[in-house]
């Protein structure tokens, strides 16, 4: 039986993190170890905590616990971990999600049958808020999703729904350091270059949506969004003129939706006419709010 190796990134949010440590141990499949990698600044209460935590499992064999001497950001915490797995396979776990008990059975029967092009499997997952389910995705579409990805047409919700072939991680050197967001989306888009998905369409990942910790500024996310188009600028540039011109829509929404969900009416009408941002979105976003505020009458 092979080995899969999960790594989870932690920063402060050691109150979540034994929930997110327990969902593995709890995997039907059993041959797995655990990488938990403390992105806290050593002399913070948050290591304090993370290092109360962990002492709980200080007698498992298959958990190692690795400390980074300050705070360096998500996508090096998981190159910690890469560098650091033993496994043929490797998943990350965000530490406030949870893994549903046959997740990693079902993704390593398929990837161990898989053909050389395959990099991963991914899974369907749940958003999850206050303990209730509110959103999920059947994920359906599989092979390469490039384009799709480009355009903000799917979420593959990578972080912590996909298990990779250790291998193809390996080849394209991990996470790229400089993303402070979307690290998931540029790590995938790399990884089309060199091959396809494939798709368990279950719902075997569920995303908690409680933290604040979760929620971008819009400002910031404005920033990241022009530190990726000038990333994938070739990639981007590839496409016809109407995904490019999606591609920039879609992504500019995405921010124009922050500034509105976080009351700043000005700096989205700002947003909106600055971006030219056209008219079917903002129909698009009121028709999102009002079903949310339907069902939210219905429950």
């Amino acid at each position: 039986m092979c080995l899969v190796s999960i790594i989870i990134p932690t920063y402060k949010r050691a109150d979540l993190l034994e929930r997110a440590i327990k969902s593995i141990l709890n995997q039907s499949f059993k041959n797995v170890e655990i990488i938990v990698v403390d992105d806290n600044d050593s002399d913070s209460n948050y290591r304090t905590e993370t290092e109360h935590i962990m002492k709980e499992f200080e007698e498992y064999q298959n958990i190692f616990y690795i400390k980074h001497e300050h705070n360096r950001n998500g996508a090096v915490a998981r190159n910690t971990g890469i560098k650091h797995a033993r496994g043929k396979f490797i998943g990350f776990l965000d530490d406030d999600d949870e893994f549903h008990p046959t997740k990693l059975e079902k993704q390593v029967a398929l990837l161990e049958k898989s053909s050389d092009e395959i990099f991963g499997v991914r899974t369907g997952y749940q958003m999850v808020k206050n303990g209730r389910k509110i959103y999920e995705n059947k994920a359906k579409e599989k092979g390469n999703l490039k384009v799709e990805l480009l355009k903000n047409d799917i979420i593959l919700a990578t972080n912590s729904s996909v298990l990779f072939k250790k291998d193809k991680i390996l080849n394209i050197g991990g996470f790229d350091s400089s993303f402070i967001r979307h690290q998931d989306i540029e790590l995938m888009l790399r990884l089309f270059n060199i091959g396809n998905i494939e798709t368990i369409s279950e719902i075997l990942v569920s995303i908690n949506a409680d933290d604040p910790q979760n929620r971008p500024n819009g400002e910031k996310l404005d920033l990241v969004k022009t530190y990726f188009f000038e990333s994938f600028s070739d990639d981007i540039n590839k496409l016809s003129d109407n995904d490019r011109k999606i591609v920039y829509l879609n992504h500019k929404y995405e921010v124009a939706k922050i500034f509105l969900k976080g009351g700043e009416l000005k700096k989205f009408t700002k947003y909106l006419f600055s971006n030219k941002i056209c008219f079917k979105f903002i129909i698009k976003f009121l028709r999102e709010f009002y079903l949310k505020v339907i069902k939210k009458e219905l429950a």
